[in-house]
């Protein structure tokens, strides 16, 4: 039994170097070694919060989807003059140019106009880059005048930018609490006077090339 043992051990032995000679020899490249790549961009949208609900005549819902959408619902009871407006905030994020997009969907009842204004850019921590609140910009407000034309329509109207800008996020992931731009959107409405009315609208973003 000692005579097979050896034996198994010198064969080891033996084989060991012949393994590490025939692999690559990494440390005799006599030329410079490089390692290329690219990072996959990344842009996404999240709620923030909804704000002022209880002082709106509006009632606002928002459902995330994936990360990159959000659906919203307004709904009301038209006033003799302007609804008071409702607001939300998002959350972007991003680590190449982004713009963010809306899209009107669908209504039901008496709408006369809906529009969406854009407003009060901040970071939320130090991981946002500087130039996502200074270079942001507002292209073209939303406004919806004159797309109502039925009692009940289904719109989905192209999506139009509503907001671009330079890279967001210096680091950090998808939820982290330092590294977004935060902006706040009002929805405002005017309808027919006592007559329910709803509408659905779509937030989305996407890297600015695409």
């Amino acid at each position: 039994m000692q005579l097979i043992k050896k034996s198994r051990l010198l064969t080891f032995v033996l084989l060991l170097p012949l393994g590490l000679q025939t692999g690559p020899a990494f440390s005799q490249a006599s030329g410079p070694v490089s390692i290329g790549g690219t990072v996959r961009t990344n842009v996404t949208i999240n709620i923030s919060a909804i704000n002022g609900t209880n002082n709106s005549d509006i009632f606002l819902t928002a459902v995330p989807l994936g990360g990159k959408r959000i659906r919203v619902e307004l709904k009301g009871t038209g006033p003799a003059t302007a609804e008071k407006a409702a607001r939300m905030t998002v959350q972007l994020r991003s680590n190449a140019a982004y713009r963010m997009n809306a899209a009107l969907l669908e209504s039901t009842g008496y709408i006369d106009s809906a529009s969406i204004g854009l407003g009060n850019l901040t970071a939320s921590g130090q991981r946002t880059s500087p130039t996502a609140v200074t270079n942001s910009r507002i292209p073209a407000a939303f406004d919806a005048k004159n797309q109502f034309s039925a009692e009940n329509t289904s719109i989905l109207t192209q999506p139009q930018m509503i907001l671009s800008g330079p890279r967001i996020s210096m680091g950090g992931g998808p939820l982290a609490s330092t590294n977004a731009l935060n902006v706040d959107l009002t929805f405002a409405v005017t309808a027919k006077a006592g007559q329910p009315w709803s509408i659905y609208l779509e937030l989305s973003v996407a890297p600015a090339l695409e």
